[in-house]
């Protein structure tokens, strides 16, 4: 029997991404098409009802997949919770939970992710490091750690072969922004989705947030912008990686 992916493992394969994907996308679309199908037999007050079912329903539907893939597809689902323009209050208090209640992912698996960025155990590079995270999101995890100075710090790491699945999660997060669009106008109330807008922020998400080394120099940014406010702190951030390329492990004082 195969092995059921968790909440703890990140699905890298393509084909099992696709199919993921094309899973929720078709449940989504068929969703709305049903509640579609039904509303010339149903009264307003029963309209209202059906409508409001299907989009949390739905909403339900993104949110657990999202959770399994992470990735781009996690990030378009952050995304359409602050459109409230598409989605009623209710269907975004459920998309909304992907902004702060994301499971972290199994500790061996950053410990490699460590390891193969950094040539050593995470216990060897820090005086301290705490297996279990301290957040978690879309494309990395945080955990707090100590150098051997005595600094408190937290180390954000990517997900294993994260950047990988992106491309492909572009392509297949569209096909669901755009079952979205087809059911926009006929059972979100008239709303005409804007799945181009979406999509390219989504992408624009994707390219800044894989890149760690750009990170570091938006903190830098932020410190000198702010260095004459006593009630703003900047604490240091920085890249940890052995690459000039790779910016998959990043450090960020904590003061």
């Amino acid at each position: 029997m195969a092995k059921r992916p968790n909440a703890k493992n990140l699905r890298t394969g393509r084909l099992e991404r696709l199919a993921s994907v094309g899973s929720v996308t078709g449940r989504v679309g068929a969703s709305y098409l049903w509640s579609a199908l039904k509303r010339p037999f149903q009264n307003e007050e029963q309209r209202e009802a059906t409508r409001l079912d299907t989009h949390l329903k739905n909403a339900m539907r993104i949110v657990e997949s999202s959770k399994q893939l992470r990735g781009a597809f996690m990030k378009m689902t952050q995304i359409l919770s602050m459109r409230d323009d598409l989605f009623p209050t209710e269907a975004i208090d459920v998309l909304s939970v992907v902004q702060s209640s994301v499971p972290p992912m199994d500790y061996r698996l950053i410990r490699k992710r460590i390891v193969d960025e950094l040539g050593a155990e995470p216990e060897k590079l820090f005086a301290s490091f705490e297996p279990e995270a301290f957040a978690a999101a879309s494309l990395g995890q945080v955990h707090r750690a100590r150098l051997a100075s005595g600094e408190e710090v937290v180390v954000k790491i990517q997900y294993p072969s994260v950047e990988k699945t992106v491309k492909s999660d572009l392509q297949n997060a569209k096909a669901l922004i755009q079952t979205l669009k087809l059911v926009a106008r006929d059972v979100m109330r008239n709303r005409d989705m804007d799945y181009r807008g979406v999509y390219e922020e989504l992408k624009s998400r994707m390219e800044e947030e894989l890149d760690y080394e750009l990170e570091a120099a938006n903190i830098e940014l932020f410190q000198k912008l702010y260095a004459d406010d006593p009630d703003i702190v900047i604490p240091p951030g920085r890249s940890l990686a052995n690459h000039p390329r790779d910016h998959d492990v990043g450090v960020v004082g904590v003061e």
